[in-house]
């Protein structure tokens, strides 16, 4: 057994960290004493003389970069990282000092890297195609830490080298934990520029412990996230208070450790978030200020989830919504404000059953208002539940223009609305849509016996089509109508609205099925095939959606006559089902997201392709 080696002295502020740090477990650990090994000058990592223990640091070392100093791990070169799996115990980087770790080389830790900027100087960690590893033991977690403060800023930044990824990850392996942390300490510390362009983020966080924290006052130099994979990680949260830029471009998200909301973001007033042309495997839950935010051309694998406090976001554009059975629940995609454009949702719930109304879409979040612009919703069902319903419950105005919302297929298809309206003072219209629902659901249903709904609040229901398979099944109204006393359509705002299989189109309001006016009724069951192939006119040559309103207004004609004549001329062929409908509707659909478009995903049973123009 060697002799024990003598204490080194330590001053306050390093003796203070060390007390929070867990060495690596090794035979002969409790007889070793760390030892503190500075930087001397400038150089590189494998020269003695960069160190003032004028030896390279070993396993079981604090190493500290000292304030001004720039030290390279050179292309190639595993620091502490040999048999064994033996590393140093910690690194810290004082104020304006800088680490690179050149391509292919890395640093591997048992301890905590500390970046410690001060008011007056900043710090920066560069990976050029280096990889930095943490080997936690169990029940441990270690950080990268990046506490710094208002005024000055932590720096870390990835970038290609020699055409490798740089990466911080976990060790293959280790038992532990590892996160980046940038604490909030009574609103002292922002977070500088984290900048992993090129990189891989792996084996971060788990299940109980976020793999990216930033809970600050000021993400100040902002957060970049492009053509970035992120694999095995757990949730990254991000609450920006005072506001700054992050940017997710290109990025993948894998194999999340958890199946809580793989993005937490909360913004700040002013700033821009982009999450663009994205894959997320996980949830997203946004809050806070994003009215300069960008969600476009991403495809989301989870449910995404708005709190009450969100502003509506600046820009929902050419999204891809996918979510199979993942999340518990009513709302897969819910209260998000703002304007959402070509926006395709698919969800499965065959695998739900037993599970109460897991609906698809759920807006209710205050009274912000929310528009859906040629958007198709797409769904399957379980048995012992009603699915797929598109709702609305705020006290916001909703609008529906040109959306498709398709019949449910499974075990059990949707028994309620296709369009509930739950009670608020906000109101609902929709434009130009087509709603199919599959059994004896309402084609819009309202409030039931025990809520009270506001007059007036279905404020228009325009130049739309409903289907029913069920003939003679659909109606307007709500569950319990002797008890309504108010009429929930605002007078006049129901207008050229065609029917198919529908026996009354009616408005149930006290107890009796008053008819509407603004709504033709057409008794069939089967796909009107020679309107819609012979004339082109039906489709929208912009999104190839059909436009409904010249359907409307083919099949009303300007009186009866020409309206009896159109639909004598229809042919019925082809029986309207999912199969029949949706290739002939998504034809030419292609959203702008160009990753949709080449999307090749057989979870998605070629689905995605349809919604790409690859069906």
């Amino acid at each position: 057994m060697s002799p024990a080696r003598a204490p080194v002295r330590l001053s306050p502020p390093i003796a203070r960290i060390l007390s929070v740090i867990v060495a690596a477990a090794s035979a002969g650990a409790a007889e070793t004493v760390a030892t503190v090994c500075a930087s001397a000058t400038s150089g590189e990592w494998t020269a003695a003389a960069t160190w003032t223990t004028h030896a390279i640091p070993k396993p079981g070392d604090v190493v500290t970069i000292a304030s001004g100093h720039t030290v390279t791990i050179p292309a190639g070169v595993r620091v502490a990282a040999g048999p064994g799996r033996t590393a140093i115990d910690a690194l810290i980087l004082k104020p304006q000092a800088k680490l690179v770790i050149a391509s292919g080389a890395m640093l591997m830790l048992s301890g905590n890297l500390v970046v410690d900027a001060d008011a007056t100087n900043s710090i920066e960690l560069d990976l050029q195609g280096g990889t930095l590893a943490f080997d936690p033991p169990l029940g441990q977690t270690y950080a990268l830490k990046l506490g710094v403060t208002e005024t000055q800023s932590a720096d870390v930044r990835m970038r290609l080298a020699d055409h490798r990824r740089p990466s911080i990850q976990k060790v293959a392996g280790a038992a532990g934990t590892v996160q980046i942390l940038a604490p909030d300490t009574g609103h002292v510390y922002a977070l500088g520029l984290f900048d992993a362009e090129d990189a891989d983020l792996e084996g971060l966080g788990s299940s109980t412990v976020d793999a990216f924290t930033a809970d600050t006052r000021e993400i100040g130099g902002g957060i970049s996230l492009v053509r970035t994979h992120i694999s095995g990680c757990g949730r990254f949260y991000l609450f920006d208070r005072s506001g700054g830029l992050m940017r997710c471009v290109d990025t993948t998200f894998i194999a999340s450790a958890g199946d809580t909301s793989l993005w937490t973001l909360r913004g700040g007033p002013g700033k821009e978030v982009v999450i663009e042309r994205c894959d997320l495997s996980g949830g997203l839950f946004l809050g806070g200020d994003l009215s300069e935010a960008r969600v476009e051309d991403s495809i989301f694998r989870g449910a995404i989830n708005g709190h009450a406090d969100m502003k509506p976001v600046k820009r929902w554009r050419g999204n891809l919504f996918y979510q199979r059975a993942a999340v518990t629940g009513p709302g897969m995609y819910n209260a998000l404000p703002g304007t959402h454009e070509d926006l395709y949702c698919f969800a499965d719930f065959t695998d739900k059953a037993g599970e109460g109304n897991p609906h698809f879409f759920t807006y209710a979040i205050a009274d912000k208002p929310i528009t859906m612009s040629h958007c198709v919703f797409d769904y399957r069902g379980a048995p012992g539940i009603d699915t797929g319903d598109v709702i609305d419950t705020g006290a916001g105005d909703a609008v529906l223009d040109r959306v498709l919302v398709l019949k449910c297929v499974g075990d059990r298809p949707v028994a309620a609305g296709a369009i509930w309206k739950f009670p608020g003072p906000g109101h609902l219209s929709l434009r130009h849509c087509t709603i199919y629902t599959a059994g004896s659901g309402s084609g819009v249903h309202y409030p039931h016996s025990t809520e009270a709904g506001a007059a007036g609040m279905i404020s228009g229901i325009t130049g739309s089509i409903f289907w029913a398979d069920v003939p003679d099944s659909l109606a307007f109204g709500c569950d319990a109508p002797e008890t309504v006393a108010v009429d929930y359509l605002a007078p006049g705002g129901f207008a050229d609205n065609v029917g198919f299989g529908l026996a009354k189109h009616t408005n149930n309001v006290a107890g009796a099925a008053t008819a509407i006016t603004g709504m033709s009724q057409v008794r069939l069951s089967k796909l009107p095939q020679a309107m819609l192939d012979a004339d082109p006119s039906f489709a929208d040559p912009t999104r190839n959606l059909l436009t409904w309103g010249r359907v409307v207004r083919l099949l009303k004609g300007s009186d009866d006559a020409v309206l009896d004549a159109a639909i004598a001329a229809i042919s019925n062929d082809r029986t309207l089902t999912r199969t029949s409908l949706i290739p002939w509707v998504m034809e030419g659909f292609v959203p702008r997201n160009r990753a949709l478009h080449a999307a090749k995903d057989a979870q998605v049973d070629g689905w995605i392709g349809a919604v790409s123009g690859g069906k």
